[in-house]
């Protein structure tokens, strides 16, 4: 953990499931993660997509062949 410098279970499914999706392997054990998920609050689907640099219907403009 890049927090408080201790290893943590990381298995196979896990793994598998974190490469499936394209994330990165983690960097903090659980009980530091949820420290600081507790310290932030709740995030809302609106507040992740409102950061966003883009709208989220944007469209790429047409272009002529």
């Amino acid at each position: 953990c890049c927090d408080c410098d201790q290893s943590f279970p990381f298995s196979i499914a896990q793994q598998h499931l974190y490469a499936a999706m394209g994330y990165d392997q983690p960097k903090r054990c659980p009980a530091c993660k949820r420290s600081i998920e507790k310290s932030r609050g709740p995030v809302s689907v609106v507040e992740v997509r409102s950061q966003q640099q883009y709208p989220l219907n944007a469209v790429a403009p047409r272009t002529e062949n």
